[in-house]
């Protein structure tokens, strides 16, 4: 088994009502999810280089894991999440494929019959005059045209109103549904945080500042679950930080949402941080 499953398990199940992982992972549902271009996420698990970022939730407790890539939701072994994050990626995919002006055709490369199913259940299909005022419509041509076996056999007038209906119903609706979700950041800045592999060690001013800040009580939350340390640490505002912790315990990524930290920086509430964890844990 390895290490990054080793820390999967642990996040999942001191997170989770049952004691054992066949249980545990049947509590858990998707409930949000991101695209970082720069692939710079780091798993709950501990790895590294993400593209796609998942929030589950458990629907026994409410507690939440963020973020979680799909290779760990897949060792859940639930199709039911499986076929989620497969048609989730999917759309991701297809808005790139719109944006950059490709030719999509109605082949299993862009579409699939459960994408088809959930753009026609989260109402992507608007009525209009085209479709007689029935967005079913829609969705029911294109699941046979994409049934078809032989495409060649579309005709001139079926293909434009294939992409009339890609340009005027899906593409607007996955801007509207996932353009804010996608993050094109410099790969060490997404979203305004800035991530750092590997974390330096803590020294000088900025130890000293991070020091104060623990003992003047800053860390308002604070939340260990192996790997990753996650802490509202209170400056001007409240800043979110998070800390991924090698399998020896040492920092090797490390964010935060203050203005310091998004300018390249390695800020005094990263050190309050980890140094609250050694505090309490004995983390170094």
């Amino acid at each position: 088994m390895s290490t990054y499953f080793e820390n999967l398990i642990s996040a999942v199940i001191s997170n989770s009502v049952a004691a054992t992982w066949d249980g545990a992972v049947r509590e858990w549902e998707l409930s949000d999810w991101e695209e970082d271009m720069s692939t710079s996420g780091v798993c709950t698990c501990g790895k590294e280089g993400l593209r796609y970022l998942y929030t589950i939730q458990n629907r026994l407790n409410g507690r939440t894991l963020y973020p979680i890539g799909s290779c760990c939701i897949k060792k859940f072994n639930r199709t039911d999440l499986n076929s989620e994050i497969d048609t989730q990626e999917q759309m991701f995919r297809l808005l790139h494929a719109i944006r950059d002006r490709e030719f999509i055709p109605l082949t299993p490369e862009y579409f699939s019959r459960n994408l088809l199913l959930k753009l026609k259940n989260d109402g992507a299909f608007i009525p209009s005059q085209y479709n007689n005022y029935n967005g079913d419509n829609d969705y029911n041509f294109l699941l046979d045209m994409f049934n078809k076996r032989d495409k060649a056999s579309i005709t001139p007038a079926q293909t434009r109103k294939i992409n009339g209906i890609i340009a005027f119903s899906i593409k607007p609706f996955l801007e509207g549904k996932l353009a804010a979700k996608i993050r094109q950041m410099n790969p060490n800045r997404a979203a305004g945080i800035t991530q750092s592999r590997p974390a330096p060690i803590f020294t000088g001013i900025i130890r000293e500042r991070g020091a104060e800040l623990v003992r003047r009580g800053a860390i308002t939350s604070f939340e260990f679950v192996p790997p990753v340390i996650r802490a509202e640490v209170q400056g001007q505002s409240k800043y979110l930080v998070q800390i991924a912790l090698s399998r020896a315990g040492a920092p090797i990524a490390m964010t935060c949402t203050c203005p310091y930290a998004a300018e390249g920086n390695h800020c005094k509430h990263m050190a309050a941080a980890m140094l609250y964890a050694i505090e309490k844990y004995g983390t170094k």
